[in-house]
């Protein structure tokens, strides 16, 4: 049986509760069945049943198609069994066929009144068919207004300028945070490392009588060893690559991601 005949299975079935999924059409007019009868439909929900679950251990594992061969054994001996019509339906949303699976749980709804899952899982369908729309509505008024560029196209200028004022900014803008952060704890990492003693020293270059910055800054790195010096200059070039580093890297990212969202619209527009 293809997923087609799955889909569109002549419902034969009388209605049941999900304890009873897999229980057999017995003639109106027996009230009572005899033990074979009951124990012939034992022995179906049993197989049944145990293909469901077979099926939904597969599901749980990602093996999509060997649970859909399992729920066809299972809908050839009973093509309205509770379990793998709420099963089938499952599958048809995880792979974004919310119209497919409708039509499944509104099947289950009908001959299993009683198993409320089956109006809880209607009610999500068409929740995401209702999304589904808007977003189609939306986006084909948006073209019509002149595509994605006035709509959802980051500004690669901003991106840059944000992470030249303060390295890390421009990352937040893009919506990388993690990134951002990152930057912004190495420039703050950086400056302190030459702030410090630099400031330090004009502190102490002035106590020595310096009248202005420039005799204060000369002073300061006098007072400082050659370790001293390589250290303050080499942190000085680091806060400053930093600095660079982040704001072009801001505007790298954003045009990923600019090109990422093209190709997602020009697969819509297709």
């Amino acid at each position: 049986m293809s997923q087609v005949e799955l889909e569109n299975a002549e419902l034969k079935k009388p209605e049941c509760t999900r304890v009873e999924a897999t229980k057999p059409l017995l003639t109106a007019a027996r009230s009572t069945p005899s033990l074979a009868e009951e124990l012939e439909a034992e022995h179906v929900r049993g197989k049944v049943g145990a293909l469901v679950m077979g099926a939904r251990r597969a599901q749980h594992k990602g093996q999509k198609e060997e649970a859909r061969k399992l729920l066809q054994q299972a809908f050839s001996i009973d093509a309205n069994d509770c379990g793998a019509l709420e099963l089938l339906g499952d599958l048809f949303m995880e792979d974004g066929e919310q119209e497919k699976a409708l039509k499944i749980f509104e099947r289950g709804l009908k001959f299993h009144p009683k198993y409320s899952a089956f109006e809880q899982k209607i009610a999500l369908c068409h929740v995401d068919l209702d999304e589904m729309r808007r977003d189609r509505d939306r986006r084909a008024q948006i073209l019509e207004q002149g595509g994605i560029e006035k709509w959802q196209l980051l500004s690669t200028s901003r991106a840059f300028t944000l992470s030249a004022l303060l390295p890390g900014a421009g990352q937040a803008y893009v919506g990388q945070s993690e990134r951002g952060l990152s930057f912004l704890g190495a420039a703050i990492g950086t400056f302190l490392c030459w702030s410090l003693p630099l400031y330090f020293g004009l502190k102490g270059a002035r106590g020595d009588g310096a009248k202005s910055l420039g005799d204060g800054f000369s002073a300061a790195l006098g007072n400082m060893n050659s370790l001293g010096v390589l250290w303050f200059w080499g942190t000085l070039a680091g806060w400053i690559a930093i600095y660079a580093y982040a704001a072009f890297d801001a505007m790298a990212q954003a045009e990923k991601v600019n090109d990422l969202r093209k190709q997602g619209w020009e697969v819509f527009e297709d």
